[in-house]
């Protein structure tokens, strides 16, 4: 097999459209009746824009010819400042190809991916998975990457007039402005694989999710919602939305990005009240997302109680460049 290594300054993506009209699996994939066509208008796109990227790396792998697929290497600027240390992901978007191609396409072209990072002196790789696809899982193991968290995707599926209304909690809407209390929530994310990671540590995972929380408030997130008690913040939800699908014209979908209860707030009934509020705020949205860990019972059982059913999972892999 050989290895065609897509130039970031002077290719015009050809080869990059040629694949994803053949990959086996999408972005996306997780939300029944999304039309594929749009799905891989946005890949592309997106593909396509960080071809002058310099932070960004992307290759095309080839078999006897035919295209079998599609890696991407990415800077983590924002992590790499958060946890001092050069960080970068991995993502491997594979054809229909048969189960060895699929196999061998993802171990060469992660293989020289982690030649980039060694000449970039990229210290801490990681990359996310669909738990079916087993090409990717074997040869990210094959390679040394270790599994750090599986990830339950959920969807609403409830009726929308089914949703409670709880007055005798103060929601408040917010956007772009910081709320004493919110950023400590981060602490509450210790179920996470960077939680999991030992090298890591849990001062820098604690820092990871406390400066994540604060980026939402301040404007990365679309808006969030916080439960307050006597002025107090008691919890938050952080929305990101997706108004057209990328500007596709395609459906809207609303990730409920952090969700977080203070813990001295927690077994009173305000987890329910907040998913209950944050639904309501949504309801103008086709689809409402929500992801967690699957070790963390008892979000998922928060979910599910409020009409959330499980769509699909994702592996975390981690990978410490010697």
């Amino acid at each position: 097999m050989t290895i065609e290594i897509v130039k970031q300054t002077d290719h015009d993506g050809t080869s990059l459209a040629r694949v994803i009209a053949r990959l086996r699996r999408l972005p996306h994939d997780e939300i029944v009746g999304l039309d594929q066509h749009l799905r891989r208008l946005a890949l592309e796109r997106d593909l396509k824009k960080n071809l002058n990227d310099p932070s960004v790396h992307i290759w095309v792998g080839r078999e006897k010819g035919e295209d079998t697929g599609i890696a991407v290497l990415k800077h983590l600027t924002w992590d790499s400042e958060i946890l001092g240390v050069s960080c970068a992901s991995i993502a491997i978007y594979l054809t229909d190809c048969d189960q060895s191609s699929r196999q061998a396409t993802a171990s060469l072209l992660i293989h020289q991916a982690l030649l980039r990072c060694r000449t970039e002196d990229i210290h801490f790789v990681s990359t996310k998975v669909f738990s079916d696809q087993f090409a990717q899982i074997h040869a990210l193991e094959d390679l040394n990457f270790r599994l750090m968290d599986a990830e339950m995707i959920l969807r609403y599926h409830g009726e929308r007039d089914e949703i409670q209304d709880v007055p005798e909690i103060n929601f408040v809407k917010k956007q772009k402005e910081e709320v004493p209390g919110l950023s400590t929530m981060g602490k509450l994310f210790h179920m996470s694989r960077f939680f999991a990671d030992p090298k890591l540590g849990p001062e820098r995972a604690d820092r990871l999710w406390q400066e994540s929380v604060t980026d939402s408030c301040r404007g990365h997130a679309d808006s969030f919602l916080v439960a307050m008690e006597d002025n107090k913040a008691q919890g938050f939800v952080t929305f990101m939305d997706n108004p057209d699908f990328f500007g596709l014209g395609g459906p809207s979908i609303r990730n409920f990005f952090h969700v977080g209860i203070a813990q001295e707030a927690q077994g009173k009934g305000l987890g329910t009240a907040l998913i209950h509020a944050a639904l309501r705020d949504s309801s103008a949205f086709d689809h409402i997302m929500v992801e967690t860990q699957s070790r963390n019972t008892g979000a998922l059982a928060l979910y599910q109680k409020c009409g959330f059913r499980i769509l699909g999972s994702r592996f975390a892999f981690h990978l410490w460049m010697a």
